[in-house]
């Protein structure tokens, strides 16, 4: 792919005015792109790319991450704390953005591999709804509308948009519609609001922490582990997609809202 880049410098030299056109059916997704090539075009010497997809990244990945540093004369370091991750890209402003759109194209393709396996499991394998200790059947969750499609396919990438993760790393639902308003209020700026309704799972659950990628052993097991992480009220955090039924897409407006069908 570095090709690429040696011929983008050459049309730029040749035009001298370099541009980029957008074009979408969807005003938000039109938005997020925008948002996405200035962040990826803005000269800077260091940029951070929080994708928590980086622990799927495999051996053939973190080679070609060694050989990006060595062809673009950068660094990139790998990072995990706090239930967050990413990767960190310090070097010359133009050579780190040409291995951010690498990296980025990475995490997308770790991204599809992992919801291709997650279709997969759901193909071959039945949710064991009957075998489990709870099951509530009004748990929500909120998602942004760039991420809808993905509700069916893969649900970490559909709602793996909570900016503070105080329960652990993992898929969040609340009882209540109010509880998943308040736990991605920092989406306050959109025009409409999407709410899944979901029957979830919520199994053998103790207090979740910040720290915690899975839930904790039961009786120090690691192959017994709690089900599910809680406040202890109305949040419930889940690790596996499987663990979650969409059921309904409530759409709200500032002054309304409709409900639509699984």
């Amino acid at each position: 792919m570095l090709s690429g880049f040696a011929f983008a410098t050459n049309e730029t030299a040749a035009h001298k005015m370099p541009s980029v056109e957008f074009n979408s059916v969807s005003r938000e997704a039109l938005r997020e792109a925008k948002e996405w090539t200035t962040n990826m075009l803005k000269p800077s010497d260091i940029m951070t790319i929080k994708n928590n997809h980086v622990i799927y990244l495999g051996q053939d990945d973190h080679a070609y991450l060694l050989s990006l540093q060595t062809m673009l004369n950068v660094r990139i370091e790998e990072f995990f704390r706090k239930g967050k991750g990413g990767i960190t890209i310090t070097g010359n402003p133009s050579n780190v953005s040409c291995a951010a759109i690498e990296v980025e194209s990475m995490l997308c393709r770790a991204q599809e591999e992992f919801a291709r396996a997650e279709e997969r499991d759901m193909l071959y394998s039945v949710v064991r709804w009957s075998c489990k200790d709870s099951l509530n059947n009004s748990f929500y969750s909120r998602t942004p509308e760039t991420r809808i499609d993905y509700v069916g396919k893969d649900l970490r990438k559909a709602f793996d948009v909570v900016k503070v993760r105080k329960y652990g790393s993992g898929i969040y639902f609340s009882s209540t519609v109010d509880g998943a308003m308040e736990l991605w209020k920092d989406q306050e700026h959109e025009q409409y609001i999407y709410i899944i309704q979901a029957q979830v799972i919520t199994g053998k659950f103790t207090i979740g922490s910040p720290h915690l990628i899975l839930p904790p052993s039961l009786h120090g097991d690691p192959l017994d582990r709690y089900d599910s992480l809680s406040d202890m009220m109305q949040t419930h955090v889940i690790f596996n997609g499987q663990q979650a039924l969409p059921e309904y897409l409530i759409i709200y407006t500032r002054s309304s809202h409709v409900m639509a069908g699984s």
